[in-house]
């Protein structure tokens, strides 16, 4: 008889990622830097996880969208990571809506014109849990 399936196992959940259709990823907002694509990344976008360079997904952003996601990318660099306390309410309820999906434009090098709905979690890592690590 086969052991129960663990579908909290790192091992399971690297494997639900490489095989989702999904673009699965973790930033590291310290480093700017992924530190995590999986192979769906390559297929939205057109190009190598290996080659990627952070300003040039930016550059991929669609002009008339660019304002909106720094602002929400600056909202989520000072945002707590996900289980952690929050002062007051109002400060949770901010939080509460930056944790809605963001859509936003992306335009590829042939002119190609998509769009992406992310979901950011934010996730403490590290021994004193002050680090976060996106996760999307």
């Amino acid at each position: 008889m086969d052991a129960p399936l663990d579908f909290y196992s790192a091992a399971f959940l690297s494997q639900l990622a490489q095989q989702s259709s999904f673009i699965v990823f973790a930033f590291d907002p310290d480093l700017q830097q992924f530190s995590y694509l999986n192979p769906a990344f390559e297929q939205v976008f057109n190009c190598s996880r290996q080659q990627l360079k952070l300003s040039q997904l930016w550059d991929l952003v669609h002009p008339e969208d660019r304002s909106y996601v720094s602002d929400i990318y600056q909202q989520l660099l000072n945002q707590p990571a996900t289980g952690q306390q929050t002062p007051d309410k109002e400060t949770s309820r901010q939080e509460e809506a930056i944790r809605q999906p963001i859509e936003f434009r992306i335009q590829l090098e042939d002119r190609t014109i998509k769009w992406l709905r992310l979901l950011p979690l934010s996730i403490p890592v590290g021994l004193d849990k002050t680090n976060a690590c996106w996760v999307v």
